[in-house]
């Protein structure tokens, strides 16, 4: 009964504890999800305040960042960090101030009428007119840009966004400005948008947010703007600008010109100054640029006391480099040398000198600038081009270096650089020969002289022909059907009278007729003799030519044997006229070839190699016993190595052994 007791006890303080952690788990789920609810309450007003886009929209848009909280109270059902999502609603106040601002900015003047007008403007319609993809994607991304960049920061109702049109009214958004509301003539402060004349088309479309800059705004934003048409150029004249020419030499030149958004300034080598236009501009006559004349200067000398005088010090081997300037008084240089009056001058003191002018006022010798240090003058040598004929090989010969200048090729052109202490005529550093352009001029084409060919005349009718002529680099070779050779030139050659070919003529044939060749009778024996029986003659009668036997070492005298490619040749005779080799019988005049072995008691029969097939015993050619050299015939049978008269008492007692063994067999088959 106690452990019941004791168990029941245990099972009601397990369900007691069961249901607190139960409690405190809802509770720390509950705390944290109603703190965000409450704060998502108070802070959705003010950034739909912000958006200024009405109250559809900001309701959409407040319920939208509510409803990513919900997830976070994920980790409150762990026991430990149940008191931390407490904190969350604090930070959550942090912000609060930020909204707060721009819910002030109705207090402000004039502030009510712009949020009346700003409903009609184009800009805040982002929900119809922006495209998440596709065509139309950059004009949407340009219109919530904007709306971010006005949602960043307030606007100081100071300056204003100007879109600025070109053509025909209403025209079309050329780029945009920002100025301040006093440079708007006539405005209804605070109306948006607002249609003014100035120098072109404008449209007043909000008030500038912060420091804002003309380029944070875009042009899909200006009423009437279409993407697919651009903006007709605006033709822009240049301003007014005369040459300043102060007195002195060569310092004629422009006031400065400063860039604006409509054109660029360059200020060019002889001063001359050239405005380009920039993207949607234009000058006159469609030019895309104006360019001020160099200016002409006058020469005007300046006022002198001629009591000072300005030097220049040069440094260095002679004619040495400027190095400073001086300004010395006019008996100084005197007694240094100096002409008095004499611009350039050159004196020596401690160093070389040279006086350019009269010092003007109190002038300093910082006043002056060592680019007006006169230099050793060059003289630059004549270098004329060279244009041998064919295409694109026009070139100027080598030029070396010397102590008064530099030389180097800079993309065909010859450019002189006057080393320190020199200058080229007009105080130029560089003088420069510009390659012509190539004439063109083709090379005449290359005189071919034919090759000598003497045509070749054997023996014979319609044989003469002229050697083998190879073909060239110069010209190709033909030979034709009469046996003439026709040379053709090549690309660059022709032959003598600027002819293109050249013919060697049809040779003459003499048509001598060839001598009679003598001819020789004569049998061929195979390397191989044929395994015939007998009456098959051992050659074949061949007719060879004298000039081949000749070749081949015959010297008259007959027989004579040569070997060749088909075998041994054996010469007999000459060949009668009229005589064929049908007229001959190759058995009789080169031999039978002996038997086979195939029957050994022949003989007469040799093997393969010409040995004979029974050996025979030493004796006279032809005979038995004669070694078989040369086969012979014998009426003698031949001797099987037993004795005579052996064979035939054997054979007659197997007989008789044969018999008996029958008579044996017989009963017993019986």
């Amino acid at each position: 009964m106690n452990l019941s007791s004791r168990r029941a006890r245990r099972t009601e303080f397990r369900r007691a504890s069961a249901r607190r952690t139960g409690l405190g788990k809802r509770v720390a789920l509950t705390v944290p999800v109603a703190a965000l609810v409450a704060v998502s309450t108070f802070i959705a007003p003010s950034y739909a305040d912000d958006a200024g886009t009405g109250d559809a929209p900001a309701s959409s848009e407040t319920q939208a960042p509510a409803a990513d909280p919900a997830p976070e109270p994920k980790p409150a059902p762990e026991p430990a960090p149940a008191p931390k999502p407490a904190p969350e609603p604090k930070s959550a106040d942090e912000p609060e101030p930020a909204p707060a601002q721009p819910a002030d900015e109705p207090e402000t003047e004039q502030a009510p009428a712009p949020e009346e007008e700003a409903a009609p403007a184009p800009v805040q319609e982002i929900p119809a007119d922006a495209v998440p993809a596709g065509d139309g994607a950059e004009v949407g991304a340009a219109q919530i840009k904007a709306g971010a960049a006005q949602a960043a920061a307030p606007a100081s109702n100071k300056k204003v966004v100007v879109c600025k049109y070109v053509g025909t009214p209403p025209g079309k958004p050329h780029h945009i400005i920002v100025v301040s509301k006093s440079a708007i003539k006539d405005w209804p402060e605070g109306t948006f948008p607002w249609t003014f004349a100035d120098a072109q088309d404008s449209v007043a479309i909000r008030w500038a947010v912060g420091n804002e800059q003309p380029g944070n705004e875009e042009l899909v934003n200006c009423p009437g703007f279409d993407p697919g048409e651009p903006a007709e150029p605006v033709v822009i004249t240049p301003p007014d600008v005369q040459a300043v020419d102060p007195c002195g030499p060569a310092n004629a030149e422009y006031p400065a010109i400063a860039e604006t958004e409509q054109y660029s300034v360059t200020v060019n080598a002889d001063k001359s100054v050239t405005l380009t236009a920039k993207d949607g501009f234009t000058f006159a006559d469609d030019a895309p640029s104006h360019t001020y004349p160099a200016p002409v200067d006058s020469g005007t000398e300046c006022p002198q006391d001629e009591k000072k005088v300005v030097v220049c010090k040069y440094v260095g081997t002679p004619p040495g480099v400027p190095h400073h300037i001086i300004v010395v008084s006019k008996s100084a240089a005197l007694a240094a040398g100096w002409v008095e009056g004499q611009f350039p001058g050159v004196f020596a003191d401690a160093q070389d000198s040279i006086a350019i002018r009269w010092a003007v006022g109190n002038e300093q010798p910082g006043d002056e600038e060592l680019v007006n240090c006169p230099l050793a003058d060059i003289e630059p040598p004549v270098i004329e081009p060279v244009d041998p004929c064919g295409p694109d090989n026009i070139a100027f010969p080598a030029v070396e270096d010397t102590d008064e200048y530099t030389a180097a090729v800079v993309d065909g052109d010859v450019v002189l650089t006057a080393n320190p202490g020199y200058e080229f005529p007009g105080g130029e550093h560089t003088f420069t020969y510009e390659l012509p352009a190539d004439s063109g001029e083709a090379c005449p084409p290359a005189v071919i002289e034919p090759p000598v060919l003497e045509p070749t005349d054997p023996c014979g009718p319609d044989n003469a022909v002229y050697p083998a002529l190879a073909e060239t680099d110069q010209f190709g070779v033909t030979v034709n059907g009469d046996r003439s050779v026709t040379l053709t030139a090549k690309a660059g050659y022709v032959f003598a009278n600027q002819q293109a070919t050249y013919t060697y003529p049809t040779p003459a044939d003499s048509n001598e007729p060839c001598p009679e060749v003598a001819a020789l009778v004569a049998c061929v024996y195979p390397d191989a003799p044929a395994r015939l029986g007998t009456g098959v003659p051992a050659g074949v009668i061949t007719v060879i030519d004298e000039a081949t036997a000749l070749l081949n070492g015959f010297l008259g005298s007959f027989p004579f044997s040569y070997v060749n490619g088909d075998g041994e040749v054996e010469l007999i005779a000459y060949l009668e006229d009229g005589q064929t080799v049908d007229d001959f019988d190759a058995l009789e005049m080169c031999g039978e070839v002996a038997g086979i072995c195939d029957d050994a008691t022949d003989p007469g029969a040799v093997d393969e190699n010409g040995e004979p097939c029974v050996p025979g015993e030493p004796g006279e050619p032809g005979e038995p016993g004669d070694g078989g050299e040369t086969g012979g015939e014998t009426d003698a049978l031949p001797n099987t190595g037993g004795p005579a008269g052996f064979l035939l008492p054997i054979g007659a007692l197997m007989v008789l052994v044969g018999a008996g063994l029958v008579v044996v067999r017989r009963p017993h088959s019986a």
